[in-house]
């Protein structure tokens, strides 16, 4: 079974990935792929669209998530050019994957606006309310109050995850990730 974890920035996904992966479950980090495309044609693609994101010949990362976290077409425009092949690295992990683990997760936030939906049989929507995502995401990017406010304003609310996947939970440091990983493992094999 393909379960997908999906939602907005400093929800917690990883976390309850992880707790996942500790009950014996593959876990897939769509993020982590996104960072390793970045080389021969794909960082070509973003060089012509970004230039103004480059060093040199090196793609500073910081220069491009402000951009894209402040300005919808630039998002919409990385997206076109690195979600099909993240989509491929994903299939092919799965297909590879799936020999070895009955649960294979999918950490991917933006798995609904990416139109990958289909590559899982069970979608989760993990939630937790602003101030929390706020700070989680402020301590792990290092952002400032602003920054952080762009990137989570550059993001679609949480009723919108729940309302396109199977089920939600919500990562507010209440609940044990356990607990949380117990719930999702229990409503898929209902599903």
């Amino acid at each position: 079974m393909v379960i997908a974890l999906c939602g907005r920035s400093g929800s917690g996904k990883s976390a309850v990935s992880e707790a996942l992966k500790n009950k014996g479950a593959y876990v897939i980090d769509a993020d982590k792929i996104g960072k390793n495309i970045m080389s021969g044609e794909v960082l070509e693609k973003v060089r012509k669209r970004f230039r103004d994101c480059f060093s040199e010949d090196t793609l500073v990362r910081a220069e491009l998530a402000a951009k894209v976290f402040s300005d919808g077409a630039a998002l919409k425009a990385l997206n076109d050019i690195t979600h099909p092949e993240i989509r491929k690295k994903i299939e092919n992990e799965i297909r590879v994957k799936s020999e070895k683990f009955d649960i294979i997760i999918i950490d991917a936030a933006v798995l609904i606006e990416a139109k990958m939906t289909d590559l899982a049989d069970f979608t989760v929507a993990v939630t937790a309310p602003d101030d929390i995502r706020r700070e989680r995401i402020t301590v792990r990017d290092g952002l400032t109050q602003s920054q952080a406010e762009a990137r989570l304003s550059a993001q679609m609310a949480d009723d919108y995850y729940i309302k396109n996947t199977d089920y939600s939970v919500v990562n507010d440091g209440k609940t044990p990730l356990s607990v949380l990983a117990d719930n999702i493992l229990e409503r898929s094999a209902e599903f």
